[in-house]
């Protein structure tokens, strides 16, 4: 009998097993586009280049916030970029929380040639949350969360159904300083396998209060831009993310509770 409900209960914990026979005819189709990708972004002019890359990082921050149900104003976002990048600004509507998400972005891609830490991390997910709330509730900021139990849960109060359980407050520092070694490691197979294991892996984590999703996209473009730098200046991960939403939640789910990394086949 399988006594094991969540992913992290397993013994073997936490080795990710994943379909190969579907996942890697995905990857050489994959690597194919980023070639291209790579040559077209080193040779699109400066200018066109820097249109490109203020589009795409408002897509960006517009994305990863959408896909908690947060709409941020375009205007907004576009003026926190600009300033970031030293374009001019006609109208100042960037606000602490734009501009606080877009140097979070920023910085988890110029970051990629150094080592991803914990106080990098600590510093990204207190960048979320300049005012110390989410909402109307009070966040932990720059640590870890507390001893509460944390659970993933939809539906109404009293009928919430619950789609996965983290592991226990105690065992935090272990888990973290055992992902942070991975995402560390320079002899992984594929860059792309490893990214998404590590974006697996934090997630199931969930060392944060609030702002797990987005600080496990900002550790994917860490990770990706460190071995495709030029091709993360024109791609948004998290709009292709947020294309398949419902996708991307189940598979996390999936992969949660029966130990398995699921692969989508479609």
């Amino acid at each position: 009998m399988n006594t094991h409900q969540w992913i992290w209960q397993y013994p073997d914990w936490p080795q990710f097993i994943y379909a190969s026979d579907v996942l890697l005819p995905k990857l050489t189709a994959l690597n194919r586009l980023i070639g291209a990708l790579e040559i077209t972004s080193r040779t699109v002019a400066e200018d066109e280049l820097l249109d490109a890359r203020e589009r795409i990082l408002t897509d960006d921050v517009m994305e990863t916030s959408a896909i908690e149900g947060e709409i941020l104003r375009r205007s907004s976002v576009r003026a926190s970029i600009r300033k970031r990048l030293g374009l001019s600004v006609d109208q100042d509507d960037s606000s602490r929380q734009t501009d606080a998400l877009v140097a979070l972005l920023l910085d988890a891609r110029k970051s990629a040639d150094s080592p991803l830490t914990e106080t990098t991390l600590l510093g990204w997910q207190a960048a979320l949350f300049p005012t110390g709330y989410s909402g109307l509730h009070r966040v932990r900021v720059g640590r870890y969360r507390g001893d509460e139990q944390m659970q993933i849960v939809s539906g109404p109060i009293e009928k919430e159904k619950v789609h996965y359980l983290a592991p226990p407050r105690s065992q935090l520092e272990r888990e973290m300083k055992l992902l942070l070694s991975y995402i560390n490691r320079q002899s992984a197979p594929d860059p792309l396998i490893q990214a998404g294991i590590a974006h697996l892996w934090f997630v199931m984590i969930h060392p944060f209060d609030d702002g797990n999703g987005r600080i496990a996209r900002a550790i994917t473009d860490y990770m990706v831009s460190a071995h495709y730098p030029h091709m993360m200046q024109i791609v948004s991960l998290s709009k292709q993310i947020n294309r398949d939403k419902k996708g991307y939640y189940r598979t996390l789910e999936q992969s949660g509770k029966n130990g398995l990394f699921a692969i989508s086949s479609g």
